[in-house]
């Protein structure tokens, strides 16, 4: 039997393997701390009024209506959707933790937040960092995956040729 198939196949299925295991992992418990930790930085970056929550910017007292959690790569923006007298708006928290199980406070980034108002978008002078900051997540994250694709696939490689020649005897 032609075992030649197995060296490009088991590597591919062990790297599956790996990205899944490795995704599930600490997952909500990151999601957890993550969202304390944004909510820190928006109290920071905004005035906490009353406990109503209820927060002014300078300019508008607003309200949040809405708040969530998107993925990029292994970063989570955070966002919040605020309310206004003059609109709604979404302000973005972005954070650039790799490992979110070693999540400290000083590693929340302030500096990539983005405003948007639905039809107008208005920025903050930090936009480009959080975009760049985006870009290098996303670039470490695709190391990650590939060495864990090389990493798994030779494990379990292994693993099934041990195994086929035992049982060949």
């Amino acid at each position: 039997m032609n075992m030649g198939w197995l060296v490009i196949v088991i590597p591919i299925i062990g790297g599956i393997i790996g990205i899944t295991l490795q995704r599930k992992k600490g997952k909500n418990n990151a999601r957890k701390a993550h969202q304390k930790l944004a909510f820190e930085v928006f109290k920071n970056h905004f005035h906490y009024v009353c406990k109503k929550n209820l927060f002014y910017d300078g300019d508008h007292l607003f309200v949040i209506k809405d708040k969530g959690i998107r993925s990029y790569g292994n970063s989570k923006i955070f966002y919040y959707t605020l309310k206004t007298e003059s609109g709604e708006f979404e302000h973005r928290v972005f954070t650039n933790v790799y490992d979110y199980n070693k999540l400290k406070k000083g590693q929340l980034v302030n500096r990539g937040l983005i405003r948007h108002k639905k039809k107008n978008s208005i920025y903050t002078s930090s936009e480009n960092k959080g975009e760049k900051a985006i870009s290098r997540i996303q670039q470490r994250s695709v190391m990650v995956i590939l060495s864990t694709i090389v990493v798994m696939g030779f494990a379990l490689s292994t693993l099934v040729y041990m195994v086929m020649k035992f049982l060949r005897g």
